[in-house]
């Protein structure tokens, strides 16, 4: 699981430099430590991990350990990855903690999280700035609907078989950069 990841991850980022070095936080997982040094070379990575535990239902304050490089420990926090996975966690049922609406094959929850990907980047607005957050980074000039999503013309799709939905969301999802005529070609979040 953590190799796919930064299978997909090394081709989204620039190659990290001992100048330009790559920081990267997580919890207490030792796949990391593992990982890290098979994608990138140590000399070129922060890596902290914030690692914490809990006896019963006692919580104890959180250990921050640098694995590699050099970092404040105090600014190793996972806080905003625990704030994605919590709104998933609330906004996708069959990611609910102990729940029994699980996804039964891979396409159900790619599906499900390419729609929310949606939903949360060019319907969702933030209350502080009252726009989307596509709005917030220039990707869209507008909040779109439902209506909107549902309604917009798919182009470049191969009519010999059926798309898969996750693909129609994708291809929707740049038409609405392109209809916003912005030529930046990134996901906001989750990706």
């Amino acid at each position: 699981m953590i190799r796919g990841l930064f299978n997909d991850f090394e081709t989204r980022i620039a190659i990290p430099t001992p100048t330009d070095k790559l920081t990267i936080m997580s919890d207490g997982n030792n796949d990391y430590t593992i990982v890290l040094p098979e994608y990138f070379d140590v000399d070129c990575i922060n890596y902290g991990q914030k690692i914490k535990t809990k006896d019963g239902k006692k919580v104890f304050p959180p250990i921050k350990k640098i694995v590699y490089g050099k970092l404040n420990p105090d600014d190793i926090e996972t806080n905003t990855v625990e704030s994605v996975n919590s709104v998933l966690r609330e906004k996708l049922s069959r990611l609910h903690r102990k729940t029994k609406k699980i996804s039964k094959n891979k396409y159900s929850l790619d599906s499900s999280v390419w729609l929310f990907k949606f939903a949360w980047n060019f319907i969702h607005k933030r209350h502080e700035y009252s726009l989307t957050p596509a709005m917030i980074e220039g990707i869209s000039q507008k909040r779109w609907t439902w209506g909107m999503f549902l309604h917009a013309q798919l182009t470049d799709i191969n009519q010999d078989k059926p798309p898969k939905i996750h693909h129609l969301i994708f291809h929707k999802m740049h038409l609405a950069w392109n209809n916003e005529a912005v030529q930046r070609r990134t996901e906001i979040m989750f990706d």
